[in-house]
């Protein structure tokens, strides 16, 4: 996938009760999304790995003019700061 022009999303999975939720994560002075990651990180959360799968995410109409006229015409530099693979950059 990387040598298309693809977003590319990942999916996973964990079973846990509500109540075991809402002890690990509700109310976290960090926020549940901050905390759940943060588990994940320290290796503390397991998840099942489900796959991925690439969606198109063409170019907008205009891009290549807009960027054409800044770079040529209004004589701004333009860099590509990306954090995905070389390719799909």
């Amino acid at each position: 996938m990387a040598n298309k022009p693809l977003r590319v999303l990942g999916f996973a999975f964990t079973e846990m009760s509500a109540e075991e939720w809402n002890k690990l994560y509700e109310g976290h002075p960090q926020g549940a999304a901050r905390t759940f990651e943060a588990r994940l990180d320290k290796g503390e959360q397991q998840l099942v790995w489900i796959g991925a799968f690439g969606l198109k995410d063409p170019i907008r109409s205009g891009v290549s003019k807009a960027v054409s006229y800044a770079r040529d015409q209004a004589d701004i530099g333009i860099k590509l700061v990306s954090g995905d693979h070389k390719l799909t950059a």
